[in-house]
């Protein structure tokens, strides 16, 4: 057997690994479960899978695409991203020719796609995306620097400008971030009542106006009460963990609100309306029964950016690398982003900003390796025309 083909066996048997991995840690985030706890278990009956079972790949085909305990079938998908998780690192290998490259790059790359996809469904970058970008791309950024930039010959060199590009790519992000919060950001001022439950929030004016934004409108949203604000109605409350500071306030008042004493006067930081939750004094009501809260003045904040791009942008930053690498990274994100907000039109300006970003940094280092023309050149052809 050829140094070659072990490689590639290698390489993608720790493609599968990582891509059973990336399974476990898209089910977890989407669940709110830690990476550790519980263990391996099926989703349905939710029995701990046997080690010698599970296997990438293998593990799904050996017991027919079911359960071995309560038989039930298991998706498709979780052996198929096991596979395509394997074949992308076999990619990376054919284009870097070291594995050690080669796996950094290909989790990178998956990395970047399970946060891309859960981005766009929840508005989210999962932990992992970013905690595992910084740490992959500082393992590329050390070991092999002139793959992400090939046009410094030195390494010491390439490295500086890498590192420097992360740091230098989240400070602009911050600042466009406390720009838009201060220039772009959304906000509705009222006095009166909100009436929320499962299907979103009812803003009723003291003029008597009503208007009602379901959760999906409301996204990214956060309900900000100041002055004379009560309580109405949160039956859903329990006196069970009730937070101890201050006690004896916090004590009357959460079994007040739980049995229904209305209305109940809070501190302006004892309500919290957000993501399709309210939580009212560090408990969360359960919307089923509805929450009617009102107040002097009802903030409803919309931001423009959320700190899961800054966090990210230090590690694309650092794949560019200090230099003209990121303007065009910028730009190209923003006219991808652009186009994707004009076809989601959506009210609330809502959009997953961080997968125009990893396309953005995918297309400038291709056009460093020839693949794909510079963004510079497309801007002079469209400018000819």
């Amino acid at each position: 057997m050829t140094a070659q083909v072990s490689n590639t066996i290698l390489t993608g048997t720790l493609g599968a690994c990582w891509g059973s991995f990336l399974n476990s840690a898209y089910y977890r985030e989407e669940n709110h479960l830690s990476l550790s706890s519980p263990p391996s278990h099926c989703p349905n009956c939710k029995n701990r899978i046997p080690p010698c079972l599970n296997v990438p790949v293998l593990g799904w085909a050996f017991t027919g695409g079911k359960c071995f305990n309560c038989k039930k079938p298991v998706s498709l998908h979780y052996p198929a991203t096991e596979l395509l998780v394997a074949l992308t690192f076999i990619g990376c290998l054919a284009i870097t020719s070291l594995p050690f490259a080669a796996c950094c790059l290909g989790a990178l790359v998956t990395l970047c796609i399970l946060g891309a996809i859960f981005d766009h469904r929840h508005f989210i970058i999962p932990n992992v995306t970013i905690a595992g970008a910084m740490l992959f791309t500082a393992a590329l950024v050390i070991g092999c620097p002139q793959m992400l930039n090939p046009n410094v010959k030195n390494d010491s060199t390439a490295r500086v400008m890498l590192l420097g590009g992360g740091a230098g790519m989240m400070l602009l992000l911050l600042v466009i971030k406390h720009a838009g919060e201060l220039f772009f950001r959304r906000i509705e001022k009222f006095g009166g009542k909100m009436i929320i439950n499962e299907k979103g929030v009812k803003s009723i004016h003291p003029n008597g106006e009503e208007f009602f934004t379901a959760w999906d409108d409301f996204c990214y949203s956060k309900v900000v009460p100041r002055g004379g604000v009560k309580v109405f109605k949160a039956r859903s409350l329990s006196a069970e963990n009730i937070p101890s500071e201050p006690a004896e306030r916090r004590d009357d008042a959460m079994i007040a609100v739980a049995d229904g004493c209305a209305p109940v006067e809070m501190a302006n930081d004892d309500i919290i309306v957000r993501d399709e939750e309210v939580i009212v004094l560090g408990k969360k009501a359960d919307l089923s029964q509805g929450v009617e809260l009102g107040a002097e003045q009802l903030y409803i904040c919309r931001s423009v950016m959320g700190m899961g791009d800054i966090k990210l942008s230090a590690s694309l930053g650092a794949l560019i690398g200090l230099n003209a690498g990121l303007v065009e990274m910028l730009f190209f994100a923003c006219c991808t982003g652009t186009v994707h907000g004009l076809y989601l039109r959506r009210k609330d300006r809502r959009l997953p900003f961080a997968p125009h970003l990893m396309l953005a940094t995918a297309y400038v280092i291709a056009s460093r390796h020839g693949i794909v023309p510079h963004v510079r050149t497309l801007l002079y052809a469209l400018g000819s025309h």
